[in-house]
């Protein structure tokens, strides 16, 4: 294989798997997340229109993959991941469907509120407008948080301390 197009598939992937670009790239994100060991799927990344622009053969990103100093490629050769671990602020980003809000009411009223039924309404006409809503939770300060927000509480405290709302879009351009 031509050694400029090896580099410049191994650049292209190695800045698709960068912080700066999966701090922007939630599909990408998604799919680092997925995996344990924070592998990709190489013919995934082939299909990325910039690197599907210097080839359309995953063994030949394969090939290349191999060059990089910065990237791993699994045993089997069909997945590749970052030498450094991608780090945990970045890995604790919600799945992009979700949107995160606190402080939605004035601070006097945000003891009363949050226990009439208005307060869901409330949150409804505020975020409907950007997409179709899944689902809404109320977390309440005091109150044992799901499992699966728990992990959230480090990059967000004031899931501990604030009445919040988490909304889930239907669709991640929504979020």
């Amino acid at each position: 294989a031509d050694p400029q197009l090896v580099r410049r598939i191994v650049s292209q992937v190695e800045f698709y798997l960068s912080d700066e670009n999966l701090a922007k790239d939630a599909f990408l994100l998604k799919h680092v997340q997925k995996n344990k060991m924070g592998f990709v799927s190489i013919k995934l990344l082939t299909s990325f229109k910039k690197v599907k622009y210097l080839t359309r053969d995953w063994r030949l990103t394969l090939y290349a993959l191999r060059f990089s100093e910065l990237l791993e490629v699994n045993v089997e050769g069909t997945k590749v991941r970052r030498r450094v671990p991608i780090p945990e602020s970045l890995l604790s980003i919600p799945p992009t469907k979700l949107l995160l809000a606190w402080e939605l009411l004035a601070q006097e009223q945000d003891v009363l509120l949050p226990l009439q039924k208005n307060f869901l309404e409330t949150i409804t006409r505020m975020f409907s407008p950007f997409g179709a809503i899944a689902s809404i939770r109320i977390l309440r300060p005091g109150r044992k948080l799901p499992s699966d927000v728990r992990k959230y509480t480090s990059r967000f405290p004031e899931l501990l301390s604030k009445c919040c709302a988490l909304v889930e879009y239907e669709s991640l351009e929504s979020a």
